[in-house]
């Protein structure tokens, strides 16, 4: 009876680990799956019902700061002054400056566009910008996997010059890549000054709110009071709590639980996710190039988020 007790309790351990590791499998497949279906949605609303990019990036922010606001109300004695003074620059960063970019670039450039310059691009921004700002060294094999990305960023911005989707979408690609670039900047700042990633996501939503809702009631043009009440709750739900919230919990909990690597190793399914969703909601044509560029990034993605050793031993077997 005592050996089965004391094997049941060494068990207990192992369940709750494969527990937890199944969690954060099904937290980063949730993320990577709200990312990918994102621009899509997105680009239906703008271009289908009579919300405007403004009223988009109210609900986007609005929901999220409200929501946020009790957990930086808790936590505010535990803040820095210094992550309070960096709330504002932040949030730019990785709020309301890069999903203006992104919400504003979807009414010149395909949804796919969006899924593969954005997520896509944003490892080989992190790399260039941390070695620029603080001479971070990048590994071989990551090195390798960036310039894949780098390849199918071109291959895509030269199938957007020749107009094989839209006349407009190199407007859009540039949006795109600058919101890449925000948001990489966001990445190698919290990680070089040890931000906690919860609280940094609190006060980006919380900042962004305080940035928004002014402009938006001051600046913007919106169409929320003569919309109709299902799509305001719609987008409400949509923008506010799945995308500004449900997401970002969710890819924070998948790198913690599973580490960076393989959350990273998951997101290079989003470019793929992104154009399915592009043509199945909106009709977007996707030309040979695109896919190309799209086939190109998502392997970049998944090279460069491969831990080095295993990377190592690949570029062995290839030489």
């Amino acid at each position: 009876m005592t050996t089965v007790t004391a094997t049941t309790a060494a068990s207990l351990p192992v369940r709750a680990g494969r527990r937890r590791i199944a969690l954060g499998y099904a937290a980063a497949l949730a993320a990577v799956l709200i990312t990918g279906a994102y621009p899509a949605l997105t680009r239906l609303s703008i271009t289908t019902s009579a919300l405007t990019p403004a009223d988009l990036l109210l609900f986007r922010f609005g929901v999220s700061g409200l929501v946020f606001m009790p957990f930086l109300v808790i936590r505010a004695r535990r803040i820095a002054k210094a992550q309070w003074l960096a709330a504002i620059p932040l949030s730019f960063l990785q709020g309301w400056g890069m999903a203006a970019c992104v919400i504003y670039g979807l009414r010149f450039a395909p949804a796919s566009h969006a899924a593969a310059l954005g997520p896509g691009a944003i490892a080989a921004w992190i790399a260039a910008i941390g070695f620029a700002t603080y001479r971070i060294r990048v590994p071989l094999p990551r090195l390798v996997g960036i310039s894949i990305i780098g390849g199918g960023v071109v291959l895509m911005l030269l199938a957007s010059y020749r107009g094989m989707s839209v006349s407009t979408a190199l407007i859009g690609d540039g949006m795109f890549l600058l919101a890449s670039a925000l948001g990489a900047t966001y990445f190698v700042y919290i990680q070089r000054h040890r931000f906690d990633p919860v609280v940094a996501a609190a006060l980006v939503c919380v900042a962004s709110a305080i940035v928004v809702v002014p402009w938006h009631c001051v600046f913007a043009t919106g169409t929320i009071a003569t919309t109709p009440a299902r799509e305001v709750a719609w987008q409400l739900l949509l923008q506010g709590l799945v995308l500004g919230c449900c997401a970002l919990l969710g890819l924070n909990y998948a790198t913690r639980t599973l580490g960076s690597q393989r959350a990273g190793v998951l997101s290079s399914l989003v470019p793929a996710i992104g154009a399915v969703c592009s043509i199945a909601t909106m009709d977007d044509a996707v030309s040979p190039l695109d896919w190309g560029s799209i086939v190109l990034i998502s392997a970049g993605v998944a090279v460069a988020s491969m831990p080095t050793r295993i990377g190592m031993f690949f570029l062995r077997c290839l030489t």
